[in-house]
């Protein structure tokens, strides 16, 4: 370690575990999940990677129905495994075989099937965050109160997750058996926390489709194959959910849903004449793009708070909402940009009549109007050059 800051993120990492449990049948699905394809690399791969990308090197996979595939295949990539030949018991057995090989210097565990293989390194580091902060026995993650994996546990839970023989619903079982009274966390991480003197369980809300799609059978493998190739911008559903635990006002809202609204007509009519924008980037980007309004240097906090959610995109556009710079071509950015200055609150304006509210604002501060009016002179040279392209004014596509 070159100094005491990497050893302390050494250390913060190596209490953490992934277990990886790829034991099973595949009966569903009917072919060998593990080595399925799944975008350049194989599903059981994939998963794998979720924990590297967010510092957990400590990962270790239970194999069982044909181990042999897989043996070769992770040495390579510098894996450890365990066989787990009772593996025809279940799923459980697999986990106790795991449990028992806990690492000494192991706090947490993080527990997940072989194949829920789009988690995203975002909601990872949020659980090791909330487990560092909560010191919750278990942390589920959910999005839109539906509960996924991985599952992190305390290692403090060995003896009992030991104790169990086969219970009916495995590990989920060993969860529900936890005496708890309820009780809620109004903290950041924007979970629930059940506690007890023993035992506390938080359910950490995420905006993470990924924790609830798995390959059981042919038609979850091609949900999941589509997901993949679109993961990185987020859907209407994940707005929503980005927005409920922001607790966004609806003034905030309905503005981006109107400026979304501007952004794609002028991106679809781009395109129209050669343009090949990306619609969906473009919609999402401007529906959150004031995510943070009310904050000074919202745009920087609001792109923040996107790039926390795994939307590294978005957050770009974000970052550079207030003043997108033109290039030679138009793309997303400079599109979010002029939808937003055509747009107060929720009803659609001139540029002209935005910036002039801005100016009469502003009037007695000499050096915010000179920033204003250099904004307002690229509005209008980026609007002149939108118009160019598609052959139409702005003002009479939105009256």
């Amino acid at each position: 370690m070159n100094n005491k800051k990497e050893l302390q993120e050494f250390k913060k990492f190596q209490a953490f575990q992934a277990i990886i449990l790829s034991a099973g049948y595949s009966k569903r699905m009917k072919k060998f999940k593990p080595l399925l394809p799944l975008g350049e690399t194989t599903v059981i791969e994939n998963t794998i990677n979720n924990f590297k990308k967010a510092g957990i090197n400590n990962i270790v996979v239970i194999l069982g129905y044909k181990s042999e595939l897989l043996q070769d295949y992770l040495e390579k990539i510098n894996i450890k495994f365990i066989i787990n030949k009772d593996y025809s018991k279940g799923m459980f057995s697999s986990v106790k075989i795991a449990v028992e090989n806990l690492n000494k210097e192991t706090k947490a565990f993080f527990i997940t099937p072989v194949d829920i293989p789009l988690v995203k390194k975002s909601t990872i580091d949020n659980m090791i965050k909330a487990y560092n902060e909560n010191k919750a026995s278990v942390i589920c993650p959910s999005y839109n109160e539906k509960t996924g994996h991985p599952i992190l546990m305390s290692a403090e839970l060995r003896n009992t997750i030991l104790s169990y023989e086969n219970p009916e619903q495995g590990l989920g079982t060993v969860i529900k058996n936890l005496q708890y009274s309820e009780g809620k966390n109004q903290g950041k991480n924007k979970g629930t926390v059940i506690k007890n003197p023993q035992y506390s369980i938080m359910n950490l809300q995420v905006c993470d489709r990924g924790i609830l799609y798995d390959l059981d059978d042919e038609q979850g493998y091609e949900k999941v194959k589509n997901y993949y190739k679109t993961m990185d911008i987020p859907n209407k559903e994940d707005i929503e959910t980005i927005f409920k635990l922001e607790n966004t006002d609806k003034k905030i809202i309905k503005h981006g849903e109107k400026v979304s609204f501007v952004a794609s007509v002028i991106g679809e009519k781009l395109n129209q004449k050669g343009y090949n924008l990306d619609i969906e980037l473009i919609k999402s980007a401007s529906y959150l793009h004031d995510i943070a309004k009310g904050n000074h240097n919202h745009e920087k906090i609001g792109a923040e708070i996107i790039a926390n959610y795994g939307y590294i995109k978005l957050a770009d556009i974000i970052k550079n909402h207030m003043d997108s710079n033109l290039g030679k071509r138009i793309n997303e950015e400079n599109i979010v940009y002029i939808a937003d200055k055509l747009v107060k609150e929720d009803k659609i304006i001139k540029i002209e009549d935005r910036f002039y509210q801005s100016i009469k604002r502003y009037s007695n501060e000499k050096h915010i109007i000179n920033n204003i009016l250099l904004r307002y002179s690229k509005a209008k040279i980026l609007q002149r050059k939108i118009e160019e392209e598609i052959e139409e004014e702005l003002g009479d596509i939105f009256g």
